[in-house]
C-alpha cells in the first residue's frame, strides 16, 4: 500500500471506507471532539459509528445571552468551543442534536444548566431519551425552567457526586431531594444560599438513623456564627458542645451529629455535617482523625 504524500494533506486518508466498524471505532477513539462531530455529520454510517464510542468532558454549559442561547463545551482546559443559537432553526436543528449526542456519549465533570428559554416539547423528549445522564455534578436555575427537575431523576447514582441550585430554593422544594434514588451518593450541596437545608438534612439523618461516617459538605455565603446560632437553636434541645464544631445528639444514644466548617473561600464557608459515635470524645487521636476525613469528599 503505497501513499502519495506530496497529493494529500494530513488529514487525508482515501482507504477509511476499507476500514472495518471496528477499525473505524479505535480510530474515532483518538479523535478530538471536534474531530468526532464533523465525522458523525457526514453520513448515517459514519455517525453511527462515532455513537459508539464515550468520552469525558470536564463542563457542558447552557445559558441565555442578549443574542440567544449559548453551548459551551470544556474537553479538558485544552479543547473548548461553543455554539451560539441566534435563531430558533438553529437551536433546534443544530443545538439540541449536539447537547444529545453529548448527554448521550459523554461522561461530563460539570453540567450546568442556566437557560431559561424553555425546549420544544420535541426537543425536551430528544434530550431526555439520553438517560441515564452521566453527571459528577450538576448545576441547576430551577426557579425560572422547573421542568429541569427531571435531570435529577435520571442521574447515573455511582457518578453524581454534588448539587448546585444557582437561584434562591425554598426550604419545601428540599425534602423531595432526600427521596431521587439517583442522589442518594451525593456529598456536597448547594441550595442557592438557603442554609435551612443543613436543619432539613440533619432532621433527616436523625429520622432514617443515618449511618456512622455519613457525610455532606454545604457551600454557602454564611459567617460561622451565624449558621451555628441557626442550628443552635433549631436543636436547642440536643446540643452537646459548641466551639469550632457544633455537636447534638440523635434518638439513637450511640449517635451524634456535627457541624463544622471544612473550608473558607474568600466569602464562602463550606460546612460539613456528619454522623459520628457519641463515645467518640474530643482530645482523641480518633476524634482528629474523624475530623480530618470531614473535610475530603471522595469525588468532588
Amino acid at each position: 500500500m503505497e501513499l502519495n504524500a506530496s497529493r494529500r494533506t494530513p488529514t487525508e486518508f482515501e482507504y477509511w471506507n476499507l476500514l472495518t466498524p471496528e477499525l473505524k471505532v479505535e480510530c474515532v477513539k483518538k479523535m478530538s471532539l471536534m474531530e468526532k462531530i464533523h465525522l458523525r455529520s457526514t453520513s448515517k454510517t459514519e455517525k453511527e459509528v462515532v455513537s459508539l464510542v464515550k468520552f469525558d468532558l470536564k463542563q457542558v454549559s447552557l445559558s441565555d445571552t442578549n443574542y440567544g442561547p449559548i453551548l459551551e463545551i470544556n474537553v479538558d482546559d485544552e479543547e473548548k468551543f461553543k455554539l451560539f443559537a441566534e435563531t430558533e432553526e438553529i437551536k433546534e436543528i443544530q443545538m439540541v442534536p449536539l447537547l444529545v449526542y453529548l448527554l448521550k456519549n459523554g461522561t461530563i465533570g460539570d453540567f450546568v444548566s442556566r437557560e431559561y428559554t424553555p425546549y420544544s416539547e420535541e426537543s425536551w423528549t430528544k434530550i431526555q431519551s439520553c438517560a441515564p445522564f452521566r453527571f459528577k455534578k450538576i448545576s441547576l436555575e430551577l426557579e425560572t425552567n422547573p421542568e429541569k427537575r427531571e435531570y435529577l431523576h435520571k442521574c447515573v447514582p455511582e457518578l453524581i457526586k454534588e448539587v448546585c441550585f444557582g437561584a434562591p430554593f425554598d426550604d419545601d422544594s428540599f425534602n423531595p431531594l432526600f427521596e431521587i434514588e439517583s442522589l442518594k451518593n451525593v456529598v456536597k450541596f448547594q441550595a442557592g444560599g438557603n442554609t435551612n437545608v443543613v436543619m432539613r438534612l440533619a432532621e433527616e439523618w436523625i429520622a432514617k438513623d443515618k449511618d456512622i461516617g455519613n457525610k455532606m459538605h454545604f457551600p454557602c455565603f454564611v459567617r460561622k456564627n451565624e449558621l451555628f446560632d441557626r442550628f443552635e437553636t433549631h436543636f436547642s434541645d440536643k446540643v452537646v458542645y459548641r466551639k469550632d464544631e457544633l455537636r447534638i445528639e440523635t434518638t439513637n444514644a450511640s449517635k451524634h451529629l456535627i457541624l463544622l466548617v471544612v473550608k473558607k473561600d474568600g466569602f464562602v464557608n463550606t460546612y460539613a455535617l456528619a454522623a459520628l459515635p457519641s463515645a467518640l470524645r474530643r482530645q482523641s487521636q480518633e476524634y482528629s482523625e474523624f475530623i480530618e476525613d470531614c473535610k475530603s469528599i471522595d469525588g468532588c
